[in-house]
C-alpha cells in the first residue's frame, strides 16, 4: 500500500506483522501495570516510553502517528467485537468457559428449537 506525504510523493506503508501487534499489546500493558494510564489509554508518559521501546526493539521503524493509529484501530476492533457479543445474545460461561448462547437467538439464527423450547406448542 501507498500513501502521498505533504510533499504528495508517495510513500510505502509499514505493515504490522504479529510480531509488532504482540510487541505493541504488550508495552502498552506494562505502561497500564506501572500506572502511566490515562482515562482512555497511555498518559503522555506512558506514549513517550512506548515509543522509545519501538525505537529499541522493533527494526519496522514505525513512527508515532502509526503506533498510535495501530492503538486506536485495535480498540474500535475490540469494541465491535464486544458490542457484536451483546447484540447478537452470544456471551462466556465464566463457569464451564464454554461459549453461551440465549436460547431464542440461536431458534432464530438456526431454525431449530433448543431443548427449552423443544416441547410442542399447547393449543
Amino acid at each position: 500500500m501507498f500513501t502521498l506525504d505533504t510533499n504528495n510523493t508517495l510513500l510505502q506503508m509499514k505493515q504490522w506483522d504479529a510480531e509488532s501487534l504482540a510487541q505493541l499489546l504488550e508495552v502498552v500493558a506494562q505502561q497500564k501495570q506501572l500506572c502511566y494510564w490515562a482515562d482512555r489509554g497511555p498518559s503522555a508518559l506512558g506514549w513517550v516510553n512506548i515509543y522509545r521501546y519501538f525505537k529499541e526493539n522493533n527494526n519496522r521503524d514505525f513512527d508515532k502517528k502509526q503506533i498510535q493509529s495501530k492503538w486506536a484501530d485495535l480498540k474500535r476492533q475490540y469494541y465491535r467485537w464486544r458490542d457484536g457479543l451483546k447484540q447478537s445474545g452470544l456471551g462466556l460461561d465464566p463457569e464451564s468457559g464454554e461459549i453461551d448462547v440465549d436460547p431464542v437467538w440461536a431458534a432464530a439464527v438456526t431454525g431449530v428449537l433448543t431443548s427449552i423450547f423443544s416441547s410442542p406448542p399447547l393449543y
